[in-house]
């Protein structure tokens, strides 16, 4: 009976040992996706900028041409356009 219940604690002390490293993967784990998640939502920050830039960018080339072509009268009428870089 004494091999069998050294070989039951043995088996025993294994699973344990292969518990912990389970539960430390596990916390890895969720480590990493919390990490993850954070990762996402500041890349979308950025996304979310780069977009915004693009627009004000693309607002202001034409702007910028409309001047170039614009004589001094229709300068007004540009300098009304303000706003709409605000809302960007």
């Amino acid at each position: 009976m004494e091999p069998k219940r050294l070989s039951l604690e043995a088996a025993n002390q294994q699973l344990a040992a292969a518990e912990d490293r389970l539960h430390a993967v596990q916390n890895k784990i969720a480590t990493l996706e919390e990490a993850l998640l954070k990762l996402k939502a500041e890349y979308t920050r950025a996304t979310d900028a780069k977009l915004r830039c693009q627009v004000i960018y693309h607002t202001l080339c034409f702007l910028i041409g409309l001047i170039e072509k614009a004589d001094s009268n229709s300068c007004d009428i540009i300098v009304n356009l303000g706003p709409i870089l605000k809302r960007g």
